[in-house]
């Protein structure tokens, strides 16, 4: 089962972590100023602003090209960043800090529950994969899931492997076992 080997983190894999790391946020950082910022942007960007100058929550997000509404997850996150300033520019270095954490996420469960040497190719690949570092350079409403979907999956694979908070009962104990099993498709 893919979740009974966690290889731990050494020294040297945080010196490893930090080069990815750096990588991403110079490749992501580099000319912030020159940034897409259209019309979408500035929706969700105008969406959130109202939200923090009002203390109200959005009940619906920015709404899709065939008319459906998304949900206003995206109008939260970047909501956070409008309490602290009104500058599109600083929430835009907000949402890639975001990205550049996701980064991270992806090295830490490639690292963990593959290999180290896994990690280290997928923390780099997607550190420095010019789609990834052009769609995490924005005020829009996908250009950041990847973080928040990634620390998922690092949470549901250390639930797999019996990294809780909490020592569970023996009943949790069985039920996660048994969800594990079936997400990695022992059960087949």
């Amino acid at each position: 089962m893919l979740f009974n080997m966690i290889h731990p983190i050494r020294r040297k894999d945080l010196f490893r972590l930090g080069l990815v790391l750096v990588l991403a946020a110079a490749a992501r950082f580099y000319h912030l100023g020159t940034s897409e910022y259209h019309y979408d942007h500035a929706v969700l960007s105008q969406m959130a602003q109202q939200m923090v100058e009002t203390r109200t929550l959005a009940t619906l997000g920015m709404i899709t090209s065939v008319g459906v509404p998304n949900t206003p997850t995206s109008v939260y996150v970047v909501a956070l960043a409008y309490v602290f300033t009104a500058d599109p520019l600083l929430v835009n270095a907000f949402l890639i800090a975001l990205n550049v954490a996701g980064v991270g996420l992806l090295w830490l469960l490639a690292h963990r529950y593959f290999r180290p040497g896994v990690g280290l190719a997928a923390g780099l690949l997607y550190a420095l994969n010019p789609w990834a570092i052009f769609y995490s350079r924005g005020i829009w409403a996908q250009d950041f899931l990847t973080p928040f979907m990634l620390a998922g999956a690092v949470s549901a694979a250390n639930g797999c492997a019996g990294k809780t908070a909490t020592s569970p009962s023996l009943a949790t104990t069985s039920r996660r076992q048994s969800a594990c099993r079936y997400s990695s498709g022992s059960q087949m």
